[in-house]
């Protein structure tokens, strides 16, 4: 019963093991995924250029040296939208980035890791943090790779005790067989001599019995 039980118990370290490093290479998949979404959004946002204003039918194109009203106050409301957008963009991308650094502290406590929030600034733009946090990813890929080579020697180790302890069962169940054959030859055999000693004592018996008889 408790080689059976440890028997269980190291295959169920085994599934684990592999569902552990199953979910693990997953989350890498999506959030790398996430980091290049972020990335190539902001390359569009950054590239796009602002359309030409509308001008109605016949009338004269305007000089650059006399912009409209109307068009300066459209790049004046076109800018706040889209610096908005770029720090939104930013938050995210701080938020996914202390997300993925949390995990590696996690994985790997022995690697440090800078959990600090940091500030939306010039230098520090959109696409310097989609690129902090791409390095962040890589590098959280990195470790996951050495636990799940690690994961994957530790389920082989699993996997071989398993298959020895199974082995030996195996051969202490057939020796167990064998040694109560020979215990219910012995005893069968123990048996036979019980009966024929009292069988023998019996005619002992009666023979006494026979002489003592007068005739």
């Amino acid at each position: 019963m408790t080689d059976a039980a440890d028997a269980l118990l190291l295959s169920l370290e085994v599934e684990a093991a592999a569902a552990r490093n199953a979910e693990l290479s997953d989350t890498v998949e999506a959030l790398q995924a996430e980091v290049l979404r972020l990335r190539h959004a902001n390359a569009a946002l950054s590239t796009e250029s602002p359309s030409a204003p509308w001008r109605p039918q016949g009338s004269l194109p305007r000089t650059p040296e006399a912009p409209s009203v109307a068009a300066a106050a459209g790049v004046r409301c076109a800018a706040p939208t889209d610096a908005a957008d770029a720090r939104e963009m930013f938050l995210i991308l701080d938020d996914l980035l202390f997300e993925v650094a949390d995990m590696r502290s996690r994985t790997a406590p022995e690697d440090g890791v800078d959990l600090a929030p940091r500030t939306f600034s010039a230098v520090t733009t959109a696409t310097a943090h989609a690129a902090r946090c791409l390095a962040e990813a890589r590098r959280l890929k990195e470790v996951l790779i050495v636990k799940q080579h690690s994961a994957a020697a530790h389920v082989a180790e699993l996997r071989r005790a398993l298959s020895e302890q199974i082995e030996a069962s195996e051969r202490q169940s057939a020796a167990s067989a064998l040694e109560c054959t020979t215990l219910q030859r012995r005893c069968d055999e123990l048996q036979r001599r019980c009966d024929a000693l009292v069988v023998r004592q019996g005619e002992a018996v009666l023979d006494r019995v026979i002489h003592a008889t007068p005739r």
